[in-house]
């Protein structure tokens, strides 16, 4: 029995042990929620918070530098910069083209193993900091805009690490997607999606301006009739005017056209129209394909169609692109 003016029993009296035990618990899985739900992880406690297919090019990376830092004037090392890419971060900086708001970017400079965003880094593991020189000499340093197998030379530049890329630069992807309001560009939704690798940097968005045609006289010997088939439609990739307040009629009127060459190859999916797959009896004695003229030449693409049954889309992965289309059936073997 407790006498008057004795204390309660503790909330760990007793079987405290046990109690400070259970406690610790409930607090861990409350962190682990915490974790879970609101962001937190391993850059805010300063551990890994991404994967990276190439995590043992930056070990190698971390190793050279460190070999440098050391007194070794130069090295270079194969880069496979497919994953992860490889970022310079210093407060002196004056442009960060790339930002993060990892606790490891901020103090002395580093090196990080990023992936990137929308222009921000999520930090692999631990970046490396430097402990002797500067940092990177020159500008902010980042892979992302280089292809996928680069070398980087590393060379100590007085009281910096100077990195020089080995490599080609990466080719710009553009991706379009139809949506109902871009119908004036597409009035029967024939490009539902296209996905292009370009050789050059053509602005910042493009979009394709389609126009179904009619069959001519005298439909080229390398395209097979059937039914309706071949259906005729031509693609203008154009691109968007700097006048981002122009209406759909007058892009269409202006549009300036990205000249098919500079398309490195492409990936086009397409919405074949009822009027035609819906003319041929057993359909599933046939498969579609795709032909593109170059060069006066028409050229067959295989044409990948999923099981559908209200609609028919299919894709083609295409070397190179062209102005002129056709669809046709061809009879299975």
């Amino acid at each position: 029995m407790r006498k008057r003016g004795q204390a309660e029993p503790g909330l760990f009296a007793g079987t405290s042990t046990v109690k400070i035990i259970l406690a610790v618990i409930v607090i861990f899985v409350l962190v682990g929620i915490l974790i879970k739900f609101f962001g937190l992880g391993a850059s805010f406690f300063g551990g890994r918070s991404v994967s990276c297919g190439n995590a043992a090019d930056f070990d190698a990376v971390k190793s050279l530098i460190r070999n440098i830092e050391g007194g070794k004037g130069s090295g270079e090392l194969f880069f496979a910069n497919n994953d992860c890419f490889l970022v310079s971060f210093d407060p002196l900086y004056k442009n960060q083209k790339v930002i993060s708001a990892s606790p490891q970017v901020r103090g002395s400079p580093v090196v990080c193993g990023c992936q990137i965003e929308n222009n921000e880094c999520k930090v692999y593991k631990d970046c490396y900091r430097f402990s002797v020189l500067k940092g990177v000499a020159g500008e902010q340093f980042s892979s992302k805009d280089f292809g996928p197998n680069i070398f980087l030379r590393f060379q100590r530049d007085g009281e910096y690490v100077r990195i020089t890329v080995i490599g080609d630069k990466a080719q710009p992807k553009m991706t379009y997607a139809f949506k109902e309001q871009y119908r004036e560009l597409d009035p029967q939704g024939i490009v539902r999606k296209l996905d292009l690798t370009l050789q050059e940097n053509v602005g910042k968005e493009v979009f394709p301006v389609v126009k179904t045609m009619s069959a001519p006289a005298f439909v080229p010997a390398e395209i097979p009739s059937t039914g309706a088939f071949p259906f005729f439609f031509s693609v203008m990739i154009a691109r968007v005017p700097e006048n981002k307040d122009i209406t759909l009629t007058a892009f269409v009127q202006q549009a300036q056209a990205v000249d098919p060459v500079l398309v490195d190859n492409a990936e086009l999916t397409l919405r074949i129209p009822v009027i035609y797959w819906s003319s041929v009896k057993n359909m599933e004695k046939y498969h579609l394909r795709l032909f593109m003229k170059k060069n006066n030449q028409w050229i067959g693409q295989e044409l990948v169609c999923p099981p559908q049954e209200k609609i028919l889309e299919c894709t083609a992965k295409i070397k190179g692109f062209a102005s002129d289309f056709a669809v046709s059936v061809i009879q299975n073997e």
